[in-house]
């Protein structure tokens, strides 16, 4: 493992892979303006999210297989980004979520028996049940449908900048949930990011 503070910036590289897929495979037009944004884009979220790492505890981190993985998760959600834009051309957008979602869900229970940990279910309390269905809701029930309708109106590449800024969102629910303090890093980093929306859209 590499540590939360090292696999995020690395992982959320995915909008770049986007860029570079769309603009080979699709022929994605694509202007100085937008390839501005997603630097920015990219250093904000990276400005935004790296104060809340535990950078201490991540010092020893074992890094033989962590940055590989990071990088494959990068390139994973790059390219399964640009792969929506012509699979759901001409579609129902809430029939192809009703069928990524399952397949997903598959691919994960399956993951679950292998690694035998089933037994595990039964130790969860009610209130861990109806945090993880209605969070599951919300990210892959509501969070599919707008992400595969962004996809289908302003194309994968700009859909994948714009929605590496989920960070952004979460901080204002940290400060008024769980009191946390806004520093300069933070503020310079939502600034970078909201330039670089601004540019994109």
């Amino acid at each position: 493992r590499i540590g939360v503070s090292r696999a995020f910036p690395i992982a959320s590289t995915y909008p770049a892979v986007a860029l570079v897929f769309g603009l080979v495979f699709l022929h994605e037009r694509v202007d100085a303006a937008v390839v501005v944004g997603l630097l920015l884009v990219l250093g904000g979220v990276i400005l935004v999210s790296r104060p809340h790492f535990d950078l201490e505890a991540e010092r020893g981190a074992f890094m033989t297989w962590g940055i590989p993985f990071a990088l494959l998760a990068a390139f994973s959600w790059g390219a399964a980004t640009v792969l929506l834009g012509p699979g759901i051309e001409g579609l129902d957008v809430i029939m192809v979520a009703s069928i990524r979602t399952p397949a997903l869900s598959l691919m994960l229970w399956g993951i679950v028996a292998l690694r035998g940990t089933f037994p595990r279910l039964l130790t969860l309390s009610r209130t861990e049940w109806l945090t993880l269905i209605v969070g599951g809701l919300v990210a892959w029930g509501l969070g599919s449908f707008f992400f595969l309708r962004a996809v289908s109106l302003i194309g994968p590449t700009r859909t994948a900048i714009l929605t590496s800024t989920a960070p952004l969102f979460a901080l204002p629910m940290n400060v008024v949930f769980l009191k946390e303090k806004v520093n300069l890093v933070i503020l310079i980093g939502t600034v970078l990011a909201v330039a670089g929306i601004a540019l994109v859209s």
